[in-house]
């Protein structure tokens, strides 16, 4: 799911994300309650790991799954609406994404929810003493999310905004904000609670969370110590507070946890997780796929701009490395393809761009 930006940048996928969201639909009963952790469903996988919950099992009642892996029924809408412009993927998915946001005020431990048995799946620490992401807080940072994305399908679609709905996302952000504040400035947290105060914007104070953050990943030997679910929010949140080196360092660093071993088993894909010692783990997943994102939106600068989806706007903005001299690459939009290079010279930074519209790219 976190992938799902970085795929749809990258690869012609949209008819397979489609094909996921639908995928998704069917697992979602009348009430908004959905059932199964991971789409399509595979009965093999259900026996072994108890993770699916049919309702012949259940004598008519079906479980809510782990809230982190759901989330994609909303989320994927909202990234194919981006990616491609199709306003139909929101209509045919913003009733049910409503239906099922409704479902969680209605539990007792609403609204700091703990509904994820995974939480940020795959995380390792970087050290012994590295503290892992609470999951009780993905969670709830994924539900945030998710009710923020419905306001935004709700307004992409002309509708008024459900008061319902708005309310709803205002006392999930106070609690968690009271729950967790401390948490989003503290250095002795981890990498992935740090990286959710800044992204979802709950700090109290965000340039003590940004120092914070900091201080984790130095004390953590700047290696990358999240999971499949929080490793795009926190490679985003670093360039957004002015420290892109310390993402590029976690993504060209060498040894465990990082990337440069996967390539250096040979297999050629993505794994599962950033380090070798889970010899069940996938090595043919793409959740570790964000890296593509944050090349193309930190490195080479591209990014969309505000005035409507599938780079309707678009600028080039690069967080200037000095461990680099030069960047280059296109991506291929509904509106065209966009091409882009910039390099450092004497007299400074010369970019070299083409596209579909005007865009934006400052010299630095």
């Amino acid at each position: 799911m976190a992938a799902a930006p970085a795929l749809l940048l990258c690869l012609d996928a949209d008819a397979a994300m489609r094909r996921w969201v639908e995928e998704i639909a069917l697992t979602c009963d009348a009430d908004g309650v959905r059932w199964a952790d991971m789409v399509p469903v595979d009965p093999s996988h259900q026996r072994v790991h108890g993770q699916f919950r049919w309702r012949d099992q259940l004598e008519g009642h079906q479980l809510q799954a782990d809230s982190v892996y759901t989330a994609a029924g909303t989320l994927l809408p909202w990234y194919l609406y981006q990616a491609t412009g199709d306003i139909s993927v929101l209509e045919a998915s913003g009733e049910a994404i409503e239906r099922h946001l409704q479902t969680w005020p209605r539990r007792a431990d609403w609204p700091l929810i703990d509904a994820s048995r995974h939480g940020d799946h795959a995380a390792m620490p970087a050290r012994p003493d590295t503290p892992p992401t609470p999951k009780p807080l993905v969670s709830q940072a994924i539900l945030l999310t998710e009710f923020r994305t419905a306001l935004q399908v709700a307004a992409a679609r002309g509708r008024e905004v459900p008061a319902w709905l708005a309310a709803r996302a205002a006392e999930l952000e106070a609690a968690m904000r009271e729950r967790w504040g401390k948490d989003f400035a503290d250095p002795a947290s981890a990498q992935g609670t740090l990286a959710v105060g800044l992204s979802l914007g709950l700090g109290h104070d965000p340039a003590a969370s940004a120092q914070a953050l900091i201080e984790r990943v130095e004390a953590d030997g700047r290696h990358v110590a999240t999971g499949i679910i929080l490793t795009r929010d926190l490679l985003r949140v670093l360039g957004d507070i002015g420290r892109a080196d310390l993402a590029y360092d976690m993504v060209t660093r060498e040894g465990e946890p990082g990337w440069l071993w996967m390539l250096e088993t040979g297999d050629g894909t993505l794994h599962e997780n950033t380090v070798s010692r889970w010899p069940w783990a996938a090595h043919d997943q793409a959740a570790l796929g964000v890296v593509a994102e944050w090349m193309i939106r930190d490195v080479l600068g591209l990014r969309p701009g505000p005035a409507g989806p599938a780079f309707g706007s678009w600028e080039v903005r690069p967080r200037l490395l000095a461990a680099l001299q030069w960047a280059e690459g296109s991506v291929l939009t509904p509106r065209g393809p966009i091409h882009v290079r910039w390099e450092r010279d004497a007299d400074g930074l010369r970019t070299a761009v083409t596209g579909p519209a005007r865009p934006h790219h400052p010299a630095s």
